[in-house]
């Protein structure tokens, strides 16, 4: 059994896996925490998880060192000196941050990588993002990974002013990559059908996160793991 504390849980996202970790039998959710509750404390955690805002994460960091347990970041829009705050506690403590926790979308970070390595130094690249109007920061923090995952591969092929964030309507995330060569064009596209892909991906994540040795991780490592 994995004891879960989740940060956020009010949020359209906390309710999502606080409903998702009850139907699972291997997981427990042992304190679900809102913006105005008490911090937990004497509670069993294996991984506190966050989905909150820049605030939340500070929170939930400390919630985390004084459980003794790892932490789960999907929150983003994250200032330096929190990620380098988390950089410490990853010396002691297994911790992940993840802009987006889509097994799907670390593929397309995959396939987008080894397109621009294929096809540069002649490779143009373009990067659409779209959210709903409620999602504050711009570009999304997926569309930033991406594109440092770009920018690794071949400095320069996607400048900040080739990056189009889009709000409208209730778009729950759509990241679209299009790659330009000399004569041709590859197009890589991934769409959110329901914010429960993100709340199964955080619980996966969150499974396979308790059982890692202090350290920093990605959701690539999770993937690369033996089942």
């Amino acid at each position: 059994m994995i004891h879960l504390v989740i940060i956020g849980a009010n949020g359209r996202m906390g309710r999502r896996l606080v409903a998702l970790a009850e139907l699972d039998e291997n997981l427990c959710v042992t304190a679900s925490v809102g913006r105005d509750d008490a911090s937990p404390a004497n509670v069993d955690a294996d991984v506190v998880i966050d989905f909150s805002t820049p605030k939340g994460t500070r929170r939930a960091l400390a919630i985390a060192a004084d459980l003794e347990c790892a932490l789960l970041v999907g929150t983003t829009g994250l200032p330096r000196e929190i990620a380098e705050e988390m950089g410490m506690f990853a010396r002691s403590h297994p911790v992940m941050v993840a802009p987006n926790l889509a097994p799907g979308v670390a593929i397309c970070k995959r396939l987008v990588t080894d397109a621009v390595r294929a096809m540069s130094p002649d490779v143009e690249v373009d990067l659409v993002e779209i959210h709903h109007r409620g999602k504050r920061d711009r570009p999304s923090g997926t569309a930033l990974a991406l594109a440092a995952a770009i920018e690794a591969e071949f400095e320069g092929a996607l400048p900040a002013d080739r990056i189009d964030s889009i709000r409208r309507g209730t778009v729950i995330g759509e990241h679209r990559i299009i790659l330009k060569g000399p004569d041709e064009e590859i197009e890589i596209v991934h769409r959110a059908a329901s914010r429960d892909l993100f709340a199964r991906g955080a619980l996966r994540a969150a499974s396979w996160l308790s059982g890692q040795p202090a350290g920093r991780y990605a959701v690539e490592d999770m993937l690369d793991s033996p089942a």
